[in-house]
């Protein structure tokens, strides 16, 4: 399958938003509390995406090279209006569109996201991986920095990958 990954505009919403939506119901939602799945909803929500990447979130698509649909989407802080608060790159969202998953897109996602750290000369970047994708993570070779965390709801463990 061909890939295209560009930045994400408000066009790009409505789809990435559903993708989103149903990713997390099946894979990460279960794993929640009750005040973790009602804030990631609200932070999935398009309208919350669009604030975001108006803000100056890096947000990028994945595009399949045949209908030009997105299929994935990476946002992160690090740069611009959306600095992270701790001066570093961090992965805010990853996900892959169910039925595209296991084809390599959140690899080629991540490889852009290293790009962007890597051209502001950060040595690593950094996720909160859900207990789902943590394996994932681990396989990209990101390292747990410590057990998972409970933080409102929201059940993560911090990963690091250096470069």
């Amino acid at each position: 399958m061909r890939i295209t990954i560009q930045p994400a505009d408000a066009a790009d919403l409505k789809i990435v938003e559903k993708f989103i939506s149903d990713g997390f119901d099946a894979q990460v939602a279960k794993d929640f509390q009750i005040a973790g799945r009602v804030g990631f909803r609200m932070y999935g929500a398009r309208r919350a995406l669009a604030d975001r990447i108006k803000a100056g979130a890096g947000a990028y698509v994945a595009l399949d090279g045949e209908t030009g649909r997105p299929v994935g989407y990476l946002e992160m802080r690090g740069r611009g209006a959306a600095r992270d608060p701790n001066g570093r790159d961090h992965i805010t969202l990853l996900f892959v569109d169910l039925d595209f998953q296991r084809q390599g897109i959140a690899r080629q996602l991540l490889a852009k996201a290293i790009e962007l750290a890597r051209a502001c000369g950060h040595p690593d970047i950094t996720i909160n991986a859900s207990r789902h994708a943590k394996p994932i993570y681990a396989r990209l070779g990101f390292v747990a920095e410590q057990t998972a965390v409970d933080q409102d709801g929201f059940i993560f463990t911090p990963m690091r990958l250096k470069f």
